[in-house]
């Protein structure tokens, strides 16, 4: 099938096949929120094709804007607490320049099976390329043919990695290269890679957050600062 590319504003977004009108009303309006820095509510009715308008925009505005993006510098804690108390600044105090900013798209949805159905339209996009991984818990994740019986599993892996009785979470100090060749997918996929190289999924995915631009997770954990901040 051949490759569409349309061009929406400064954006030349690659599409596999013509879109309808309404997946290009919707590119439009997630690439002005993206450029604007606006929050979005946007709906399409079902069938039309909106989780492929959705990745394909983002991740374009993504390839796009890498490493230009920047945050304001910052200044001393007294200088900021003055902002704060909405005072001026001295006239000898100065703002450090602006300073490049890592960017990712994390990509949320209610279950995990909704997720999966997210990650198959993902690959078979055109920015496929991008890395990604997807975030699960350890009650989703955990080979460990041990632990396949307990019911609270976060605490028992808590238990085999402190006694280093896990040689899945162990061997991952020795691994050289944990990414799947052929990219990460679902759940199942980061499992049966995990069993292949004797390697712990659920440590395997909080590695590869850490470097990866597309993060596919539960709304979950979008409200959970535990979770959030073990990748971001």
């Amino acid at each position: 099938m051949e490759m569409e590319k349309i061009q929406l504003g400064n954006y030349s977004v690659m599409f596999p096949y013509e879109p309808y009108e309404a997946q290009k009303i919707y590119m439009e309006k997630v690439l002005t929120c993206l450029d604007e820095k606006q929050y979005g509510l946007l709906e399409s009715p079902t069938g039309t094709g909106k989780t492929l308008a959705l990745l394909c925009a983002s991740l374009e505005w993504l390839e796009k804007n890498r490493g230009s993006l920047q945050t304001p510098g910052t200044g001393s804690d007294a200088d900021i607490q003055a902002l704060v108390r909405g005072e001026s600044l001295p006239t000898n105090s100065v703002m450090p320049p602006a300073q490049p900013v890592r960017c990712r798209i994390v990509y949320a949805s209610r279950t995990h099976s909704q997720l999966s159905q997210v990650i198959e339209e993902f690959q078979r996009c055109p920015y496929n390329h991008i890395s990604s991984v997807i975030l699960a818990s350890r009650e989703q994740l955990c080979i460990n043919e041990s632990l396949a019986t307990f019911s609270d599993k976060n605490q028992a892996c808590k238990v085999k990695r402190k006694t280093r009785t896990c040689h899945y979470y162990n061997n991952m100090e020795s691994a050289v290269d944990i990414q799947p060749e052929s990219g990460i997918g679902d759940i199942e996929s980061l499992k049966a890679h995990g069993a292949k190289r004797k390697l712990c999924p659920y440590y395997i995915s909080r590695d590869l957050a850490t470097k990866a631009d597309l993060v596919f997770l539960p709304y979950n954990y979008l409200v959970s600062v535990t979770e959030i901040n073990r990748f971001l």
